[in-house]
């Protein structure tokens, strides 16, 4: 079968000399443009302002045509181009606000270079080390945490990247000092494991297990990096100063229980926030733990330094805070108060298809025939929607997908290339990855990763309330395992409104949207409806019952918190088994509404076990502590006005026990029956 790719991308991957150079598959989340090496040369003013040095090259600053100021890297090593044909595609393949945006590329002989975001505030070394005026605590733990949040992006995508080279020369500083991670020259993808011992990095900041012969890369490794930052930015003392040695004393001192206030930048250092600076500290050192599975994961790091800045913004950052770090458990944050947990390319833009619609970057194209061939002319139906059918596919190498043809509306042009643009540009481990499409003799299709245990409706919902006739039995969910499928959603959601470079607005989030693989991991799917929270709504979107308020009664402006109201209704479904239509024979009144009876049920009547799935009700002997966070959580994303309802961010915090809910929300009564 002839797979239809870019010319550019087989180049870029002729660099590579991998002997399965299948493992390097491209997968663009933005648009990426290729540039010519005359492009560059006027671009740069023929490379008339040298903005640094590299291992491989050399970094020109260079403004666009539209004045976009750019940054553009010159590799001029000649034996680079492996090296080079690797970084762009890893760099290609990360979509996060917090990590240097990768413009474009030029693939020209003699000539590889690739043009990033400029970032106007330099780098986090210089800015610490060479600068008279001293960065504030509060601007330092902002650029923590922004570090954390897009390192462990970077670890959750589907196939995760790891950088190996985390240090403060390579954390770019843009307008308000926001972050960005940069230089994924040395950086591999979790698929493409080798051993340490072919890895180089920066002295001081290297995994010290790197040392050890045939020690594994793990994403453990830039957190070990990450924690050697993380002191540097609360001591201003870099790890190779041999005088000092900072991360000797500071790894002694936690050992032995020492206080490390004599180690702290006395820039930043006073009693008001001595607390906060030693819980900076105590991170670090559970980051720099020598054993890969006793340092926490990035997600879990950016969780407690988010907690830290609220407490040094509410100025408490002197009193006792009573929280233990990570304690006993291999990634659980943990805090003192009881029943409280810590949960764990490519693309011209010239390149135009029918009626003005942009070729999605990096995404390959397939014919008809093809999709013929990897269905077996389409015998294996997966399930059947209002506007598609699923069929089960294998592609060339042998991977299981999962081939949605759309027809009606779903088949629109409109609908079909926001689809395919929208999952190209994401890459997240709970959502579905997009391996291909198909716009050939009037076809619309989509491929998509195999997700082998169906819809979330299948297991927690009633038969009679499924919305296709596909394949499945309802099985048994424990409590525990729902909470773990909700807060792999809510992760999945954040990523989509906050920290994607172009926020996504899903619109139809439901049960029958979020399959489960054999972990039962949850990957969120179909986003035919989706559409970039920067743009307006023309129409209603949605599925009646799911859809927010304001689509309908309150006709405001649509924002990411009608997907925040949909899965509130979600999170009632899995923690009661029940649909949202569902009505307890004993109420007969009109107004009954789900939300409504769950709120009385929880906050009048004190009365949780009555809200739970009946099989679920053995678990509910032995506590409710889980079933009343996924619900309190709900009842506040199902508030009427959407300037009520938490972000998604925040959800996430609150499903995973990191914030306190004390407040107690108010009583949703509007019910959106309408569809579209």
């Amino acid at each position: 079968m002839e797979q239809k790719v870019e010319i550019p991308e087989s180049k870029l991957k002729d660099y590579i000399q991998d002997t399965d150079k299948t493992k390097w598959r491209l997968k663009n989340n933005h648009n990426i443009k290729y540039f010519s090496e005359d492009e560059i040369k006027r671009i740069t003013s023929n490379y008339s302002t040298k903005l640094g040095n590299g291992a491989f090259g050399e970094v020109y600053k260079g403004v666009l045509d539209d004045d976009q100021w750019v940054a553009v890297k010159k590799y001029i090593r000649l034996d680079s181009q492996e090296e080079f044909a690797k970084e762009v595609i890893i760099h290609s393949q990360i979509n996060h606000k917090n990590v240097i945006r990768l413009v474009g590329c030029c693939i020209d002989e003699n000539a590889q270079t690739m043009v990033l975001e400029h970032a106007s505030n330099g780098n986090l070394s210089d800015r610490l080390h060479c600068h008279d005026n001293p960065i504030s605590l509060a601007t330092r733990l902002n650029i923590a945490i922004e570090c954390a949040e897009a390192l462990g992006c970077m670890h959750s995508m589907y196939n995760p990247v790891i950088h190996l080279d985390i240090k403060p020369s390579n954390i770019l500083l843009g307008d308000d000092f926001h972050a960005k991670i940069s230089d994924f020259g040395i950086s591999r993808l979790r698929d493409n494991i080798e051993s340490a011992i072919n890895v180089i990095g920066c002295i001081g900041y290297m995994d010290p297990a790197f040392r050890q012969e045939g020690c594994l890369i793990t994403v453990k490794s830039d957190v070990y990096s990450f924690g050697v930052v993380l002191v540097e930015l609360i001591t201003k003392t870099k790890p190779t100063d041999e005088t000092k040695r900072v991360i000797q004393r500071f790894g002694k001192a936690f050992t032995k229980g020492r206080p490390v206030r004599d180690l702290f930048d006395a820039d930043i250092a006073n009693k008001s926030n001595t607390k906060v600076l030693e819980a900076i500290g105590a991170i670090a050192n559970k980051c720099l733990n020598e054993e890969y599975d006793a340092r926490p994961e990035m997600n879990d790091v950016a969780g407690r330094l988010r907690d830290l800045r609220a407490v040094l913004e509410s100025g408490q950052g002197k009193s006792q805070t009573g929280w233990r770090f990570f304690n006993g458990g291999q990634n659980e944050l943990k805090t003192e108060k009881p029943g409280v947990a810590w949960s764990s390319i490519f693309s011209r833009n010239t390149t135009i298809f029918k009626k003005g619609y942009p070729a999605p970057a990096g995404i390959p194209r397939y014919s008809y025939g093809d999709l013929k061939m990897m269905t077996k002319n389409f015998i294996d139906v997966l399930g059947r929607g209002a506007y598609c059918t699923v069929y089960r596919g294998h592609l060339p190498d042998g991977r299981a997908v999962a081939v949605k043809q759309l027809y009606g509306v779903g088949g629109s042009e409109v609908e079909f290339w926001s689809e395919v643009t929208i999952m190209a540009r994401m890459n997240h481990r709970n959502i579905v990855s997009i391996w291909g499409w198909c716009a050939d003799k009037g076809q619309r299709m989509l491929i998509l990763e195999f997700i082998s245990n169906g819809s979330l409706d299948k297991h927690v919902l009633p038969a009679s309330t499924q919305e296709d006739d596909g394949p499945g039995q309802r099985q048994h969910l424990d409590l525990n395992t729902r909470h773990q499928i909700a807060l792999g959603v809510a992760h999945a959601m954040a990523y989509m409104h906050e920290e994607c470079s172009d926020g996504v607005l899903h619109c139809d989030i439901k049960p029958h949207n979020i399959l489960l693989d054999d972990n039962f991991c949850p990957k969120l799917t179909d986003f035919g409806l989706s559409t970039w929270l920067s743009k307006t709504m023309s129409r209603v979107r949605g599925t009646r019952g799911y859809m927010a308020p304001e689509w309908v009664i309150h006709r405001e402006v649509i924002t990411a918190k009608a997907d925040v109201y949909s899965f509130g209704m979600v999170l009632l479904e899995v923690v009661s088994g029940r649909n949202y239509n569902f009505r307890e024979e004993s109420v007969g009144s009109e107004d009954w509404y789900f939300p409504k009876w769950v709120y009385e049920k929880c906050y009048i009547h004190h009365k949780i076990e009555d809200i739970l799935d009946p099989i679920l009700q053995a678990e509910a002997c032995q506590g409710t502590g889980i079933a009343e966070l996924m619900v309190n959580t709900a009842i506040w994303c199902l508030q009427d006005r959407a300037e009520k309802r938490p972000s998604m961010g925040k959800v996430v915090k609150m499903l995973d026990g990191t914030i306190e809910m004390t407040k107690q929300p108010e009583k949703p009564v509007i019910f959106c029956a309408c569809d579209d």
